[in-house]
């Protein structure tokens, strides 16, 4: 039986990254933020903060946009000239991640508003902590996550 194929999840989209940025901020407004903040690397968006009430009290959240997977794929997926298509697999890889990002807080948004989750049970790994690092990021390196036992 032949391997599956990996595809790249909204892979086709042809949305501007500006644009899906911009959706973004305006759903977490929506949602109450309290501030939105854009971080650069290399003068390049590389990710979004944002203040907001949960209810836990306020939190800041940090929203990494790794774009490298995406393109490792994207040039992955040719077979010859990658250099040559480099620049273009670069800005759609930026389109793809950040529509991606914008599907993934519409479905935690969702997921608030049907009362399934609350929002800082939902963002929680994203939470910025006093260190300046995420949850999940001061959790991995403390290595307090592991196969935990669930109770009947």
């Amino acid at each position: 039986m032949a391997a599956k194929k990996k595809t790249v999840f909204m892979g086709t989209t042809d949305v501007p990254a500006r644009t899906s940025r911009e959706q973004i901020m305006s759903l977490l407004i929506d949602r109450g933020a309290q501030n939105i903040a854009l971080q650069y690397t290399d003068r390049k968006v590389s990710g979004l903060s944002f203040g907001l009430i949960t209810s836990l009290g306020p939190l800041c959240f940090d929203l990494p946009l790794r774009m490298k997977a995406i393109f490792e794929m994207l040039q992955g997926e040719r077979r010859r000239q990658q250099e040559q298509h480099i620049p273009q697999d670069e800005e759609r890889a930026e389109r793809i991640a950040w529509r991606q990002l914008l599907r993934w807080l519409e479905a935690q948004m969702a997921m608030v508003e049907l009362g399934m989750a609350e929002d800082a049970e939902v963002f929680m790994p994203y939470a910025v902590q006093s260190g300046g690092k995420t949850m999940f990021r001061m959790f991995s390196e403390q290595r307090l996550l592991g196969a935990g036992k669930r109770e009947a």
